[in-house]
């Protein structure tokens, strides 16, 4: 890459500044350009990837359904396991509590100071 024709006479100028600054003692006050030079862009290559000779790439499957299994973690399948499993726990406490649960048959007597008793009545 070659540089811009006016780069390199700016750096010959600031060159010959500096060594006529050392002959003869002196040093410039004028304020240094502190700007950031412009830095040329490059273009990267794309990698290459190099398949074996002779075995053509496999187009993508169509069938989702074999895709899936393929594809499925072990998480995924432990997470709907115990999904299953706690909706079985929750089927069972509600059949539990409703057929299971003690039912009163006696009857309820009240005194007469409460006035009111615990059936409402």
């Amino acid at each position: 890459m070659e540089p811009n024709n006016s780069n390199l006479e700016k750096l010959e100028q600031d060159l010959q500044n500096l060594s006529q600054e050392v002959k003869t003692g002196e040093t410039n006050t004028s304020p240094v350009d502190q700007s950031t030079p412009e830095v040329p862009s490059v273009s990267m290559p794309q990698p290459v990837i190099n398949t074996p000779v002779g075995e053509p790439e496999k187009p993508a499957e169509s069938n989702t359904s074999e895709g899936d299994k393929k594809n499925s973690s072990p998480v995924t399948a432990v997470a709907i396991f115990l999904g299953v499993i706690a909706l079985l726990a929750i089927a069972a406490y509600v059949v539990g509590a409703m057929f299971f649960s003690p039912k009163s048959t006696s009857p309820k007597a009240c005194t007469a100071e409460a006035k009111i008793c615990p059936d409402g009545s």
